[in-house]
């Protein structure tokens, strides 16, 4: 085989990997299965709903900022929403809990993934309001990974300062 046949083995050898690798997620691509993280956690003085403006004199405000990537797509099937992002939030919001020292803390207020696709929601933000002086340490977030089509993921995040 001539040098040249043999060079234009080895790039074609070449363009089928990168292919290969393109389409199953590998090299900077998406992580398959289930999977989130936090990308902010802070506390903050108010939540900004519509024009009004929420703050609590007995309690801080826990922001939480993160992104969630499903394995497959989100299962939408009988979720009440005006959209797909809407659709997203609840699934994913309803598999969300926030506890203090082991006691549960319901959600006060989220707003909708900025981006959402079949299987991922970015920017996704809860808010809990917590009593007033806690320490961030003492909180721990969950999320059940039945909501992202993955009964054996568990994702669990406790926030430092």
């Amino acid at each position: 085989m001539s040098a040249v046949k043999k060079l234009a083995v080895v790039v074609a050898a070449l363009a089928v990997m990168a292919m290969a690798l393109c389409a199953c997620g590998g090299g900077g691509g998406s992580a398959k299965g289930a999977n989130c993280e936090v990308t902010s956690a802070k506390y903050v003085d108010s939540i900004q709903v519509d024009s009004i403006s929420y703050s609590w004199e007995d309690g801080d405000i826990l922001e939480l900022v993160f992104d969630v990537t499903a394995n497959g797509n989100f299962d939408l099937s009988g979720v009440e929403g005006e959209n797909d992002r809407a659709k997203i939030y609840k699934v994913v919001a309803d598999s969300c809990t926030l506890t203090n020292g082991g006691e549960e803390v319901s959600a006060a207020y989220g707003y909708w993934p900025k981006e959402a696709t079949g299987n991922t929601a970015k920017d996704m933000t809860l808010f809990y309001v917590v009593p007033k002086g806690t320490d961030l340490s003492a909180l721990t977030f969950t999320l059940d990974g039945k909501a992202l089509g993955d009964d054996s993921y568990k994702f669990t995040y406790t926030p430092s300062k």
